[in-house]
């Protein structure tokens, strides 16, 4: 029974699509639970979660993305309002902010209530998404720290060509002076040299076997590099 009902649901979805080529769906239902493979070629978007706290969102795009595309993360793929609907934690806006960049960055936040130093900022985080998108959305996503063994988690996007990594660190309760180790990056040409967006330049080789220095301190600390 369960497998005519999936069935029947793919037709549905198909005639959907078939009907309505120009409509941009996410696949919501049920959460996380409609995150898989038969529905990718009917939906753009898949909800990952109803819960889009930043914290818990470290743990929940690491499972996603080692099936699916950056670019289909919906749900909490997006900036949430804090303090969050789900546990109430209250974040910085640049934390929730780095978080909606690992998906399709979207805002949770009402626009019509929300002050104008918070729309300020919105508008930087969005107009600086929007320089990464192209090399993120269908980019290879590597793991280097698992939130789930590390008080921080890390991912490594590289675009399909391999000249662009754009590295995403967040951290969450570091204690005393705990300092990360250098972090190795993966996926690069290893005779190319690279240029990160804080002026430091590299070779694909000493990126990938020495690595790079991140810091992190603190709770909701986080950092966007971009290498090219």
């Amino acid at each position: 029974l369960t497998i005519r009902y999936i069935m029947n649901l793919y037709q549905v979805w198909q005639h959907l699509n078939q009907k309505y080529p120009r409509v941009l769906f996410e696949n919501c239902a049920h959460g996380g639970a409609r995150a898989d493979f038969g529905m990718v070629p009917y939906v753009d978007r898949i909800n990952r979660s109803d819960n889009a706290d930043p914290v818990d969102v470290m743990k929940i795009h690491e499972g996603f993305t080692t099936l699916f595309l950056p670019k289909t993360a919906g749900g909490a793929g997006n900036i949430s309002p804090s303090p969050n609907t789900i546990n109430g934690r209250v974040t910085p806006l640049r934390f929730r902010a780095h978080i909606g960049m690992l998906g399709s960055m979207s805002i949770g936040i009402n626009l019509l209530t929300a002050p104008a130093e918070e729309l300020a900022e919105l508008k930087q985080w969005l107009s600086r998404f929007k320089l990464l998108r192209p090399d993120l959305q269908n980019a290879w996503v590597y793991q280097l720290a698992s939130a789930y063994d590390e008080p921080y988690a890390i991912f490594q996007y590289v675009n399909r060509q391999r000249t662009a990594a754009t590295v995403f660190a967040f951290g969450h309760g570091m204690n005393f002076r705990q300092r990360l180790p250098l972090i190795r990056l993966r996926g690069l040409l290893a005779d190319a040299i690279y240029s990160c967006d804080d002026g430091q330049k590299m070779s694909g080789a000493g990126l990938m076997n020495r690595g790079i220095q991140i810091n992190l301190r603190g709770d909701y600390a986080s950092c966007v590099l971009t290498w090219r």
